[in-house]
């Protein structure tokens, strides 16, 4: 490669230590102090502080997977024909490991290096000699002044919103490598020295800034509507954003009222995706996490619709009242451990489908995966309560296994009074492993079918999967 074309797309120091050495720990060398007009600079530009939260994300080990470094490796020895489909595809593995680009940076710096990682890009990306960058704010949104890469910064409390999901990543850096940016003056491509140039001087504007989080937040989400990439925040970004600010003092009612007030009647949070957010704020912890992890992966293509989650049957309290029967009554109430359950059960699913038929699930199988989900959690507590610890049965229904995901759904339609987790096939393997005292509490008992009388089992239960489940 001509080192006209290597100077705008080499990584640098940064990147290099990084595919070569285990993460690097806090760097003992002190930084030269700053001088008075940058750190006045710093406090302008509010650089934020790193919270604990920050601090913890950024503290964990990883080390590069053996596939990155040999793309890397790859990439530093490409020539110019062959350098853009090298360089998409590191940037594709690096991303598919990490996540995404924010975690990228939280899971190789630790927050005492976060000042080595801003003397890289000053490294990188010289500043120039000139007096052009800013050293305040201007007082207005329409006049442009310039900031250097450090003075940017990539924690996620500088931002309202979680971290870009993995679909998007994945998009901008396809449109990135393809066609290069657009930007106000000329279309600047990967391996052109403008690139590079362009990177030394961020131009800005102040667009709108506010001491009031709430606004900050809202604004971002209206700007958030407006193009193919940038999507409109879906449940799980409105759920992390309004747990967010109900962290900080906020009502959930009242920040979707001022949210209402200024968004467009299309963007506005109403009706089932309202009584969504607000049941999903008191869900249980690591619900949020979840969702936000199945629709970074999947995008639009997510199993989840908005309005899904304002069905009441499918959140931790809820007891099927059509239910007679006063032990199917109990294995059925939904518990944080089953509505959790469903969560995970729902996203992996959805994963063994293939791509080409992934799309939003129905209000009856949603119920239905709900009702399975929180069937194998009581499984497993109706087995501890009987003196066998295991968790075989939720991880087998994760993982895939027919047979007991057939034997839970027959178990289900008819719900029988003389059923027992004994019945289930897995269980008496599980029993095998321990004493017999343990065989007589759960009354294992085989069951012989029929070969007609299990095809005809199987047909009712296929049926029964395309009426309306009942609602209580």
């Amino acid at each position: 490669m001509s080192p006209e074309l290597a100077a705008p797309v080499t990584p640098g120091a940064f990147l290099d230590s990084a595919m070569d050495q285990e993460p690097p720990g806090p760097s003992l060398e002190k930084i030269p102090d700053m001088k008075e007009e940058e750190a006045k600079l710093k406090l302008e530009m509010m650089v934020v502080t790193p919270k604990e939260e920050d601090v913890k994300m950024m503290a964990t080990d990883a080390a590069p997977h053996d596939e990155l470094k040999a793309l890397y490796a790859a990439l530093k020895d490409a020539t110019t024909d062959d350098f853009k489909p090298r360089f998409y595809e590191f940037g594709v593995a690096t991303l598919k490991k990490f996540n995404g680009v924010q975690r990228f940076f939280a899971e190789w710096l630790q927050w005492e290096d976060a000042k080595r990682f801003a003397a890289d890009l000053n490294d990188i990306f010289p500043r120039s000699d000139s007096d052009c960058f800013a050293s305040h704010l201007p007082g207005n949104d329409s006049d442009e002044f310039i900031l250097h890469l450090s003075d940017l910064s990539w924690l996620p409390s500088a931002s309202t919103k979680p971290p870009p999901y993995l679909h998007t990543c994945l998009q901008l850096w396809d449109e990135i490598t393809t066609n290069g940016f657009v930007t106000k003056g000329l279309k600047l491509a990967v391996m052109h020295r403008e690139l590079y140039d362009s990177l030394t001087m961020i131009h800005c504007r102040r667009g709108s800034m506010s001491h009031d989080l709430m606004k900050v937040a809202f604004t971002n989400a209206k700007l958030s509507s407006r193009g193919a990439i940038r999507k409109s925040h879906d449940v799980a970004c409105w759920l992390s954003k309004l747990d967010m600010l109900c962290e900080r003092g906020l009502k959930a009612e009242a920040a979707i009222k001022a949210c209402n007030q200024e968004a467009t009647r299309d963007s506005q949070l109403l009706g089932q995706k309202r009584v969504a957010l607000l049941a999903l704020l008191q869900g249980p912890p690591g619900t949020k996490q979840l969702l936000l992890d199945h629709a970074s992966f999947f995008g639009s293509s997510s199993a989840f619709s908005e309005e899904c989650f304002a069905a009441k049957n499918l959140f931790p309290g809820y007891q099927p009242r059509s239910v007679l029967d006063k032990a199917w009554r109990s294995r059925l109430t939904v518990t944080e451990a089953g509505f959790l359950m469903f969560l995970r059960y729902t996203d992996s699913s959805h994963h063994q489908k293939l791509a080409e038929t992934r799309g939003k699930l129905s209000k009856e199988r949603i119920a239905e995966l709900s009702q399975l989900a929180q069937l194998a959690v009581s499984v497993e507590t109706e087995l501890q309560d009987g003196g066998v610890v295991t968790n075989r049965p939720t991880e087998a229904l994760l993982q895939g296994d027919g047979n007991l995901e057939l034997e839970l759904q027959v178990a289900l339609s008819e719900k029988s009074s003389k059923w027992k987790v004994g019945d289930l096939t897995l269980v008496q393997e599980i029993l095998k492993q321990h004493s017999a005292t343990a065989d007589a509490k759960f009354s294992v008992e085989k069951r012989v079918v029929a070969a007609g009388d299990l095809e005809r089992e199987e047909f009712e239960l296929m049926l029964k999967q395309f009426e309306p489940l009942g609602t209580a």
